[in-house]
């Protein structure tokens, strides 16, 4: 109830300053969404809320000022591509294990980066719980995923739709990384931890970067382009 009357409240003021109907609609859905911990940009929520869905794919209409977005930062390394399709990954689940992972932090490094899932259909990060989980080769030793601040970088292991000449990759928010010291094309690995492992491989290399934990990175986008 007092959340409620604090809304009720500042609609009040905002009418009293004479914005129009959609403009108070989109301040109130942001403090809404502010207050339950979702991005102000996700759209649609009721569900996700209410635990009816836990996972939404909203495609942006092209020219809009997201799309734009996250068409120029591809773009800028890739201008020979064509963007077919931007897609935003609304999953409240996933969101809610990255958010619990920002928390640790007083001050924290976001950097938006991009990944390509290779043989790895992208359904299999975004949908559930697991995201940018741990993957092991032959049960000995860590594959680290990496993130590049370039999508063409990340052209070399874009995910290949099957049955048409769509490539696929992901523009991700991601935390707490830093960048490699070398060249992961072959997959960086390194021995499997004993103890708790390091936040971090320090280094330098090319504007490509890695995570420590799964939780660390989440899958905003989804970009098909050819």
């Amino acid at each position: 109830m007092i959340v409620n009357e604090g809304f009720v409240t500042t609609e009040i003021k905002l009418k009293i300053l004479g914005l129009k109907s959609k403009e108070l609609n989109d301040i109130l859905k942001s403090l809404f969404q502010k207050a339950i911990g979702l991005p102000s940009n996700w759209e649609q929520i009721g569900g996700l809320i209410t635990g009816q869905n836990e996972l939404q794919i909203y495609s942006l209409e092209k020219g809009s000022p997201e799309w734009n977005k996250v068409h120029n930062k591809f773009n800028a390394s890739m201008p020979a591509s064509e963007v077919i399709r931007v897609e935003r990954i609304q999953n409240i689940k996933l969101w809610n294990c990255f958010e619990k992972e920002t928390q640790e932090y007083v001050k924290i490094d976001t950097r938006e980066l991009f990944y390509g899932s290779k043989n790895m259909p992208p359904e299999d990060i975004y949908k559930g719980e697991n995201g940018f989980k741990t993957l092991w080769n032959q049960g000995i030793r860590e594959v680290h995923k990496y993130f590049a601040k370039n999508s063409y970088y990340c052209s070399i292991n874009c995910y290949r739709v099957p049955h048409t000449t769509d490539k696929q990759m992901f523009l991700a928010t991601v935390i707490d990384c830093t960048k490699l010291q070398e060249d992961p094309d072959a997959s960086v690995r390194k021995p499997q931890p004993t103890e708790k492992s390091e936040e971090s491989m320090s280094g330098d290399y090319a504007d490509l970067y890695t995570i420590s934990s799964k939780y660390k990175a989440y899958p905003s986008y989804l970009i098909t382009y050819q």
